[in-house]
């Protein structure tokens, strides 16, 4: 991304500007009469002229609250907005691109059947598709799905996710995935880290994986994943650790009554 080679905090520091520009859509700015409204807004704040990756962050729309991202209702359910229709939002996306305010387009948290839909009707790529994997949860029919379509796949929560899975009280349905047997096994073989080990797995599939850091060392210890490689046989280790749906951490089931949305679940 080719922009001034640093940006203003609120705290008045200086931070430099490196690597990939990702924003997304939230779910109360998800019509295609807010789409540019939320990207200039998020532009402004990025202190950015354009981002290289613009994405719509759910297949599903809360309503417009203005500035609350997430408007509940006196049941402490999340107010949905019913109308949420992909095939008008995508033109808008694509104007994004047109229009210079964003190098590529994409989706995150979409099924096959959504993305087939747009994909039917589109005169841009999907460039991107962001969407929870991990070891435990290797969605392999939407990433092939996504590879005969090139659509590159993004990884969130590549190492489990922990504190979110404590967070929303999944722990004992989706053990710690960096204490697995398997996995400190295959560490010690390497002389690895476990994060290493499970972010590997991904990028060695062809699939860009974003964990989440705010520690130096491990944002180091991340990054040191391309001078070496899985033997076949540790990867299908790793790849039969799969559980499918059941390990799904982020379903989004968190907000009250998003179940009642028609694009829901995903």
């Amino acid at each position: 991304m080719v922009q001034d080679s640093s940006i203003s905090l609120p705290t008045g520091q200086l931070m430099p500007i490196l690597g990939f520009g990702t924003w997304n859509v939230p779910a109360s700015g998800n019509r295609p009469g807010d789409i540019e409204k939320w990207l200039k807004k998020s532009l402004s704040n990025l202190q950015l002229s354009y981002l290289d990756l613009y994405l719509v962050h759910t297949p599903f729309a809360f309503e417009d609250a203005g500035e609350v991202l997430h408007p509940f209702n006196e049941k402490g359910e999340i107010k949905i907005d019913p109308s949420t229709d992909h095939l008008q939002i995508w033109p808008v996306m694509e104007k994004q691109v047109l229009e210079g305010r964003t190098k590529a387009i994409g989706l995150s948290n979409f099924n096959i059947a959504q993305i087939q839909r747009i994909l039917n009707n589109a005169k841009l790529p999907i460039s991107n598709l962001q969407i929870e994997l991990h070891v435990y949860f290797q969605q392999k029919e939407l990433v092939k799905f996504c590879q005969n379509n090139d659509i590159s796949v993004t990884a969130y929560s590549p190492l489990g996710s922990r504190g979110l899975v404590e967070k929303i009280g999944k722990g004992d349905a989706v053990p710690n995935l960096l204490q697995n047997v398997t996995v400190l096994e295959i560490a010690e073989k390497y002389e690895k880290t476990s994060a290493q080990i499970l972010l590997k797995c991904i990028i060695q599939k062809g699939i860009a994986a974003i964990p989440k850091s705010i520690n130096p060392s491990r944002i180091k210890e991340n990054f040191e994943l391309f001078d070496w490689e899985l033997e076949a046989k540790d990867v299908d280790k790793l790849n039969a650790l799969d559980m499918g749906e059941s390990a799904r951490i982020c379903d989004f089931s968190f907000f009250k009554g998003v179940s009642k949305h028609r694009e829901f679940p995903f």
